[in-house]
């Protein structure tokens, strides 16, 4: 397991760097009598072939361009919050009987054989007790089971400590996001109370979905869909290359209408095309697939397994239309979630030119490197944690 020292300091900096197949977002924020602000943001591409099934396979590779995006705070950071992909860890919600924390530990890896489809002296694997089991259980706890491959947190670990810190956590995507969805809010007040919210996370290389009920994580999945699918049949139709084609899905003038249609500016010319159609229907059906499924797990017709608001955050979600496009499909509301409204802003105009139309993709950075100020503060900032942690920890020396 990972746990970190805490070192103390006149300033406290937290730094929460999501490391993905195709870019890397770095995010760090600064503890101010105004509460958590940003005080700097980077997005740089991840070395080409330096990952596999999740697992940093070039360090040195990697922890150059770490090097590259701290250097300006080299002096001002000792460590860094680091991201567990979603689609590379198990998460199962199981029911225990009643033990105390010394207890449960020692019997953590011995209850996870139960559910691992890998050896679990090759997993990292946390046990977290979340709530009482249902009435008519006494003597039992529900409890949340979180696993992800050793070799996998070990590497990004490692790859940090080449480029200089030390690896502080490493925490599971959902996790960190919750953080930053945890923001009270009028449209919040509107809804029910405890009725549920999906969170659709658009990643470069997969996605996933979670459900939050009176924002306490309910259920995650993880989907087969990434949002490179797009950029291949952009650079397929058009016959540019693949750097072009990124170009293009990340220009301001580019956006998707209800029916699927794609347009952008070129040259003072507007083009069109239905190339990213069949894509975007198959993240549909993933997507209501695991949705009924949800409901499934409830009565017919029940409170619990009715939604009626999606929320998209990560990779591709600022793709202007898109939240409309889901909205017409799924006959539900759709707002792409800001993670930038969760902390004040005080960043320069270059990083603010970095996150200009992806801010959504800075999601799970903000919320990692919010997770680090609450170890700092913890009173402070308890409104925008989940109630219990699920993260690894570098164990003291």
């Amino acid at each position: 397991m990972f746990r970190q020292v805490k070192k103390s300091g006149a300033r406290c900096l937290a730094l929460g760097m999501d490391i993905g197949f195709y870019t890397i977002k770095a995010v760090i924020l600064e503890e101010t009598a105004e509460g958590p602000a940003v005080h700097h943001v980077a997005r740089a591409l991840t070395p080409a072939e330096s990952l596999r099934d999740g697992v940093i396979v070039n360090q040195e590779k990697v922890a150059a361009r770490l090097r590259e995006i701290i250097r300006p705070y080299a002096g001002a950071l000792q460590g860094a919050a680091l991201s567990a992909p979603m689609q590379y860890v198990l998460v199962r919600w199981i029911d225990l009987p009643q033990m105390d924390q010394e207890t449960l530990a020692a019997a953590t890896r011995y209850e996870a054989r139960k559910y691992l489809p890998f050896p679990v002296d090759s997993a990292e694997v946390v046990i977290v007790p979340t709530e009482p089991s249902e009435a008519g259980d006494e003597g039992r706890m529900r409890a949340l089971l979180a696993a992800a491959p050793r070799n996998m947190i070990g590497t990004r670990a490692e790859t940090l400590e080449r480029a200089g810190l030390e690896a502080a956590s490493v925490e599971l995507e959902p996790l960190a996001l919750l953080r930053t969805l945890n923001l009270p809010s009028r449209q919040q007040a509107t809804l029910w109370r405890g009725q549920p919210q999906a969170c659709i996370q658009i990643g470069e290389d997969s996605s996933g979905i979670c459900v939050l009920q009176d924002m306490q994580l309910r259920f995650v999945r993880s989907i087969s869909w990434g949002s490179h699918r797009l950029t291949e049949a952009l650079a397929q139709e058009l016959g540019c290359a693949w750097t072009e084609a990124q170009a293009i899905l990340a220009d301001p003038s580019t956006a998707i209408d209800t029916t699927g249609l794609f347009s952008w500016t070129d040259q003072g010319q507007r083009c069109q095309t239905m190339a990213l159609l069949p894509e975007l229907e198959r993240l549909q059906r993933e997507i209501q697939r695991l949705l009924n499924y949800y409901r499934s797990l409830f009565p017919e017709r029940s409170y619990q397994g009715l939604f009626d608001r999606l929320i998209l955050c990560g990779d591709m979600a600022d793709l202007r239309g898109l939240d409309r496009y889901f909205a017409y499909t799924f006959r539900t509301e759709v707002s792409t979630h800001n993670p930038f409204q969760a902390v004040v802003a005080r960043i320069s105009p270059e990083s603010f030119a970095s996150i200009q139309g992806r801010q959504a993709s800075f999601g799970v950075a903000i919320g990692l490197a919010l997770g680090e100020l609450q170890q700092h503060h913890p009173l402070t900032h308890a409104a925008h944690g989940p109630s219990r942690e699920i993260v690894w920890r570098r164990k003291a020396a």
